[in-house]
């Protein structure tokens, strides 16, 4: 599946950063969303770094760890009481 760098970052927000609800992730995945932050493109205009936000990277998801990014956003949000992500849940819920 096709995601931006924001939605990328969205989902380390909710799975890493802010996980109440403790989810447990592979390893590889949780490394993928660290090392997606690694390659900001840091001291250049902010062009580059608007357009660096917007550009797409194709993850190759399971079914199931969708399925656990989907609970874990929800749960996490709830916990927080705080507004849905609706962008990345929109992408992560399609049937693609």
């Amino acid at each position: 599946m096709k995601l931006t760098h924001s939605d990328i970052s969205e989902i380390r927000e909710w799975c890493v950063e802010r996980n109440h609800c403790k989810k447990e992730f592979p390893p590889g995945f949780v490394q993928l969303l660290k090392d997606d932050t690694k390659a900001f493109p840091t001291g250049q205009s902010i062009g580059t770094i608007m357009a660096w936000w917007r550009e797409e990277v194709e993850l190759v998801l399971e079914p199931d760890l969708r399925i656990r990014i989907i609970k874990a956003i929800y749960d996490n949000t709830a916990m927080e009481d705080a507004r849905l992500p609706h962008n990345i849940l929109n992408k992560l819920e399609r049937r693609e």
